[in-house]
Order: structure tokens, then C-alpha cells, then sequence
């Protein structure tokens, strides 16, 4: 791999990549090299229909009414035909959004990110084709602005009249993370349910018996204010500073992770990126302390913070420190080698040929472009969210056809250099 302007050397990283790019048709090729470049961003869209980048809104599994005013209830429920049933009910009475996914961004607008009852689909934030049942005019577009999110619960067995629970954030990123898409391309995944959360005053779970009985629900959600501002995402995730300096195998770092949310009662919330969906943990005080403690630390500094958490009897019952590092090395919560992600103020775009990068929190924004066996390292974490460092470095590997002790020195200089520019950060 080759950072031209920097002075380090060709490898046999870039001479494949080389031989890789020759191979192949101009137009898809990965260009000569890994340069950093100041260039202005390039707006040409990637030649890859999969586009990594990330998505300004948060996805969800949710059906979604409005009233007249465009204030939307978004409606959630593991059993899809829950949210059919009170759409179907209320249809009358109120303007249909959609019932498969909605798009909420931080400035509270609600997008129509799939297909609707009407056939119709709508990518447009702030704006909604919303069509009342009877109504046989084209549907009217309304700006559209989230007032709740409510999860149902349908049981036959609840009150005849509906019972409401506010959530806490910790129940709410239970119920609402197993439901949401894409996570991996949004920044700051949690974070950013945390403040949209924030900003509408919270979920709520709604126990009821029958569609019939959630009219007076529905209208008191719906007088909630939409936001008057966007809502802020905290700025400061769960994560602590690591020791890249820390030689492996006697030393811990926290594994491959989405993003980490500190929870009341000194837990964690912490989102993994599964290979078949996203996947949410919570962890105990304890279990906390150790892996924020895990910034390539030994195990001296985690059985100090191992020692700090919870209560003595607390300590007893997790059956001594050993087990607990067993148990998070083995749950894929710790590990022996750094992972890596994109730090959450950076965007980037695609061009046929190059990344184009920017950090937009850095005090002089400058872009750098990326070329060559660049694109690979940075698509690979672009597209798995984050990434522990060996895999980084086998799938670069298998993606140039060369052996993984080939291309480690090179992979982890470049780990280290785009590090340094402030575009990617350690877990």
C-alpha cells in the first residue's frame, strides 16, 4: 500500500491492487495507490448501487397516521397485524401514512421510506402523501412531524379501557431497536434514538383490548408539539480512549460496535452489528465498568474497575473476574485486538474512482481523497459499521488475493494515519 504523499513505500498490498485495477474495465477501476489528496468533495454518485454512506434518518418498522395538521403517530408492534388492525379502524378518521417503515429525522419530520397502502412512496423529509379512507382525491401532501411513538401491545386479557406506559430509554431502545433497519448507516445510531426520543417526549406502550378503544389515546398523542428545533445528539458516546500502543494478547480493547449509550443505574446500552440484524445489549454496572476500563488495558486495570462496580455480593455472584472476561470475551464484548469505525462527524462520498472524506468537527475541515487499496479499507468499515482489526485486515486481504501477514504492517499504518487525521476511531 502506498500513502504516495506521505513517504511510505509501495507493497505487495498496492502491487495487487495494482495488478487488481489493470484487470479490470477502466470505468470500475480502484485507481492507482493510497493517496491523500486535498481535492474539493466530488458529488458524482458511486458506481455501486449499494451506497455505504450514511442515511440522515432513522428507519422504522412502524405504522404511521396523521391528522389534518400533519402531527404523526408512529405505531409499533412485533406482531405486524397489530398495526394493520388500527390503521385499518382509524382509517376514517385520519390521514394514512403508511403501514411498513417510516423515516424520522432530527428535526422531528417523518419521511415515507416504503411502499404505502396507496402504492406510492414518498423519500421526501417534512412532506407525506397522506389520503383519509373515502377520500378518491389524489392524496394531499402535508409536511409531516412526529408527535409520538407508542409500541402496542393487544391483549385480550388487559382493561377495558387502554393503560399507557411511559418507557424508559432503556425499555424503549429494547422495544425499538429489534424494529428499526439500517442502523449501521445511521451515525450515531442509539444516540440518535436517545434524542429523537428526547425531543417528542419519549415512547410510551399502550395495553389494550381492541382498536376501538385507542380513540381517546390517539388524539391526546396527537396534541403533543412537534419539536420547535432539531434534536441534539449527544456528542459523547460510552466509549473511552484507547492505547493503540498496547501489544496484543496480554491487553483488552472493546470488540466491533455500532455505538454505546450510558444508561441510568451506571448500565451501558451497546448495539453490535449481527450478520443478520443489529443486536442490543445492556450491561450491568459491573459488566459496564470492565468495558469502558477496556481500551487496550491489562488485566490489571479491569479487575481494578472489576473491584470498583456493584457491591461485594454483586461481585460474588458473577463468580469472579475470570468468568466475567470469559463470558464478555466469548459474548463478542471484548477482545484481544483494537476494532475500528468512522468517527461520527465525518461524512464521505463516492466517485467512480475515490472516497472523498471530511471531518467536519476538525478546526480546519480539509477533504482528503482516497484512492486505490484505500477504497477497500474504508468501503469494509463503511459497510460492516465497525469492524475488529484481524477480520479488517482478512477481508482486504481475500479482496486483493494475497495472504493476511502480507498486508498487516500496511492495513494497520493506514489504520493509524487516517486515525490521525481524525476520520477513524477506535471502539
Amino acid at each position: 500500500m502506498c500513502l504516495d504523499r506521505l513517504g511510505i513505500c509501495p507493497s505487495g498490498f498496492w502491487r495487487a491492487v495494482v495488478a487488481r485495477s489493470r484487470s479490470m474495465p477502466r470505468d470500475r477501476s480502484l485507481g492507482l495507490g493510497f493517496a491523500f489528496m486535498m481535492s474539493d468533495p466530488s458529488s458524482e454518485a458511486p458506481p455501486d448501487a449499494h451506497d455505504p454512506s450514511r442515511r440522515s434518518y432513522w428507519q422504522l418498522q412502524a405504522a404511521a397516521l396523521a391528522d389534518t395538521r400533519g402531527r404523526v403517530v408512529a405505531m409499533v408492534a412485533l406482531d405486524g397485524s397489530e398495526q394493520r388492525d388500527v390503521v385499518e379502524y382509524f382509517a376514517d378518521r385520519y390521514c394514512y401514512v403508511i403501514d411498513e417503515a417510516v423515516g424520522l429525522d432530527l428535526h422531528g419530520r417523518v419521511v415515507n421510506c416504503r411502499t404505502s397502502r396507496s402504492g406510492t412512496t414518498d423519500s421526501v423529509p417534512g412532506t407525506s402523501a397522506c389520503t383519509p379512507a373515502g377520500d378518491q382525491a389524489v392524496g394531499r401532501r402535508l409536511p409531516t412531524w412526529l408527535a409520538k411513538i407508542v409500541v402496542l401491545d393487544c391483549d385480550s386479557e388487559s382493561p377495558a379501557l387502554p393503560t399507557v406506559e411511559h418507557l424508559s430509554l432503556e425499555s424503549a431502545l429494547q422495544a425499538l431497536v429489534p424494529m428499526s433497519r439500517g442502523l449501521r448507516k445511521l451515525q450515531a445510531p442509539l444516540r440518535t434514538i436517545e434524542a429523537v426520543l428526547a425531543a417528542t417526549g419519549g415512547a410510551v406502550r399502550i395495553r389494550y383490548r381492541h382498536p376501538s378503544t385507542l380513540s381517546s389515546s390517539l388524539a391526546d398523542f396527537l396534541e403533543f408539539e412537534p419539536p420547535s428545533r432539531p434534536a441534539r445528539v449527544r456528542s459523547e458516546s460510552a466509549f473511552g480512549v484507547v492505547d493503540l500502543q498496547a501489544s496484543r494478547g496480554d491487553r483488552f480493547f472493546r470488540s466491533a460496535v455500532l455505538d454505546a449509550l450510558s444508561l441510568e443505574f451506571d448500565k451501558t446500552a451497546v448495539l453490535f452489528a449481527g450478520t443478520a440484524s443489529d443486536e442490543l445489549r445492556v450491561l450491568d454496572k459491573i459488566e459496564s465498568d470492565v468495558w469502558r476500563a477496556a481500551s487496550g488495558s491489562p488485566r490489571e486495570a479491569l479487575e481494578a474497575a472489576w473491584n470498583m462496580g456493584g457491591s461485594q455480593d454483586d461481585r460474588k455472584r458473577t463468580g469472579g473476574l475470570s468468568e466475567v472476561l470469559r463470558g464478555m470475551v466469548s459474548g463478542g464484548l471484548l477482545s484481544n485486538d483494537p476494532a475500528w469505525r468512522i468517527g461520527d462527524a465525518v461524512a464521505w462520498t463516492y466517485s467512480r474512482d475515490r472516497v472523498t472524506v471530511l471531518n467536519l468537527e476538525a478546526s480546519s475541515p480539509q477533504p482528503i481523497v482516497l484512492e486505490g487499496s484505500a477504497i477497500i479499507i474504508w468501503s469494509i468499515i463503511a459497510g460492516n459499521g465497525s469492524i475488529l482489526q484481524p477480520r479488517l485486515i482478512e477481508e482486504c486481504a481475500t479482496s486483493v488475493g494475497l495472504d493476511a501477514s502480507v498486508v498487516t504492517g500496511d492495513v494497520v499504518r493506514v489504520l493509524h494515519e487516517l486515525h490521525s487525521r481524525g476520520v477513524l476511531v477506535p471502539c
